[in-house]
């Protein structure tokens, strides 16, 4: 399995999934998402003083779990994180990257949404399973 076959799986299994994260006292953080696949990376919008930014900033790393599709197959991907709030990043995703309008969870649109960020979620690894025993692998 190469990158390009982990991105394609994993839009397979549509864009909500879940991020973990690390917060600063150790502790799992888990929430749902929804990404968008730009090349190689994934995008997720958050508020900047959402609990997984504060925990991204801390610790740069993730993992996006797809959960058990109807085929009971679940995709893990390990990925190094980034948050990018500049007026640039932002128009450039707010300009079809994502399949829903993001005006909806910020009104003001790139230019005038401070509050919003985006986290940059490169891959490093991923890990698909299958209740039939398959089990693919890929790493950078």
């Amino acid at each position: 399995m190469q990158l390009p076959d982990v991105i394609a799986r994993a839009q397979g299994f549509g864009s909500l999934t879940y991020l973990a994260s690390v917060t600063p006292a150790n502790h799992p953080h888990v929430t749902p998402v929804i990404v968008a696949w730009e090349r190689e990376q994934a995008w997720v919008m958050v508020s900047v003083t959402s609990q997984k930014a504060s925990n991204l900033r801390q610790n740069p790393n993730g993992l996006l779990h797809f959960p058990t599709s109807e085929q009971l197959e679940s995709l893990m991907i390990w990925c190094s994180a980034t948050l990018d709030d500049d007026v640039a990043t932002k128009r450039r995703l707010w300009a079809g990257v994502f399949d829903y309008d993001l005006n909806a969870f910020a009104p003001g649109g790139p230019e005038e949404s401070p509050g919003t960020a985006f986290v940059r979620l490169v891959p490093q690894r991923a890990l698909l399973m299958s209740d039939a025993g398959l089990r693919e692998q890929w790493r950078r």
